[in-house]
């Protein structure tokens, strides 16, 4: 039997990074590369986006359309909300909100057929 259990360790991993990401972001505001000056934030944004995209693929070549958009949700959704004009971060926001209610969608569709198959 494991330590600590895998739904335990998952959160306990994301609140490191999250945490970690923070302090990098505050001691770190800005990068500048070649004279190009580019808040920390933003370049997260755009790499974490970049890195869901092969999960997108993956999800809508599988036919799991739904896990797909919510994916797509979550990779557009992130960098905007990192953005510096207003609009487009609560853009942001309102994609990563709409990327939960699509989750709580897919975890509805996939308990409802766990349900059927063990009958």
């Amino acid at each position: 039997m494991p330590l600590i259990r895998p739904a335990i360790r998952r959160l306990a991993i994301l609140a490191v990074l999250v945490v970690g990401g923070a302090l990098v972001v505050a001691r770190v505001p800005a990068l500048s590369i070649g004279g190009v000056t580019a808040r920390t934030g933003a370049i997260a944004g755009v790499v974490s986006g970049l890195l869901l995209v092969p999960s997108v693929v993956s999800h809508y070549w599988s036919g799991e359309y739904l896990r797909g958009a919510r994916w797509a949700l979550v990779a557009v959704g992130v960098p905007l909300s990192l953005a510096r004009s207003t609009g487009l971060s609560w853009l942001g926001v309102l994609l990563l909100l709409l990327s939960l209610g699509v989750g709580a969608v897919v975890d509805r569709r996939v308990r409802a057929t766990r349900r059927g198959s063990s009958q």
